[in-house]
């Protein structure tokens, strides 16, 4: 049985400039310091939802927010500065499955009850959420141990008659190491409605499995995004 998530804490800040979405010429970029960080500890810079997250370093000296399935609950950390308006959020995510319990693992914009995608192998796809609600599917073909990396992006657009920033596009992507990211977005959808757009990036992690969940390279970037063309996704019905 899923735990209730507890208060949020305060949270102190470790961050860089620069990072995958840097790259991008997503800028400014905000990435989580895991080399800041005390290992064993749960980190400062996060700010836990519910769950318990610690800082992990693997025997080849790679460093990870690890994410305990005891207890067993929806764990969620906000991380970085307020993001409003146009943003990204990127991070990287090894979890495993054992016998037929598959976990389940994801990132989000704009706060806790923001847009959010996770990939969720029990169906072999990724869904896209809004204020916990799912809103669009995609096909997604999960390696368990294998790193997946997922990006999510959400800027204003313009719709016919109601002039600019009226509504939003969202574009997700996701792929498994070592292959490189998908040059188009696995969801990409359009919706026309002017919502709240204010809060901090997050990442999600529910160890069904009875296995840890690592992740790493996080990070979040606030202003405009590139224009990814993708095939658009109809909401669900």
């Amino acid at each position: 049985m899923l735990r209730r998530r507890r208060p949020l804490r305060a949270p102190g800040l470790m961050l860089l400039l620069g990072g995958v979405l840097g790259e991008l010429g997503l800028l400014p970029a905000q990435q989580l310091d895991l080399g800041a960080l005390h290992i064993g500890k749960e980190p400062e810079s996060i700010s836990v939802v519910d769950g318990d997250f610690r800082v992990i370093e693997t025997e080849n000296g790679t460093r990870h927010v690890e994410v305990s399935p005891h207890p067993l609950t929806e764990s969620g950390a906000l991380f970085g500065k307020t993001l409003k308006g146009d943003a990204g959020v990127a991070a990287s995510f090894i979890a495993s499955l054992r016998g037929r319990s598959c976990p389940r693992f994801g990132i989000g914009l704009h706060g806790i009850s923001g847009h959010r995608i996770r990939v969720v192998p029990s169906a072999d796809r990724i869904e896209l959420l809004f204020q916990e609600e799912l809103i669009a599917t995609a096909p997604f073909d999960w390696q368990s141990g294998v790193e997946c990396r997922l990006e999510l992006h959400a800027r204003r657009i313009e719709t016919a008659g109601k002039g600019a920033d009226s509504s939003w596009l969202l574009e997700a992507f996701a792929w498994s190491s070592p292959n490189p990211r998908p040059g188009q977005p696995q969801l990409s959808i359009a919706i026309d409605q002017d919502i709240p757009a204010r809060g901090k990036a997050s990442i999600w992690a529910t160890p069904y499995s009875g296995l840890p969940i690592r992740v790493s390279a996080i990070e979040s970037t606030s202003g405009a995004v590139a224009d990814n063309a993708g095939q658009e996704i109809s909401p669900e019905k």
